[in-house]
């Protein structure tokens, strides 16, 4: 483990979404993190891979559907 207590990245899924909500600026629909995964997501066709990134989103407690409208972030920002 590296300094400050953080290790290696991962490559899995559950990594590479909370990496993209974690760096984006505002929260994230599905339909977005699809978009910027890409084909790296597991699944097939555009509805697998869908599929797929709600089975992390809904399987974590980190991540955080803010707007109860399936806007993602990882957790919770003030009062919301």
């Amino acid at each position: 483990m590296a300094a400050g207590g953080t290790g290696t990245p991962g490559d899995t899924l559950l990594h590479r979404v909370a990496r993209t909500l974690v760096t984006s600026p505002e929260p994230l629909t599905r339909t977005a993190i699809v978009q910027r995964l890409g084909d790296s997501i597991p699944g097939s066709g555009h509805t697998g891979r869908m599929a797929a990134v709600l089975d992390v989103l809904a399987a974590h407690p980190t991540f955080v559907d803010v707007t109860g409208q399936g806007h993602w972030q990882v957790g919770r920002l003030g009062n919301r």
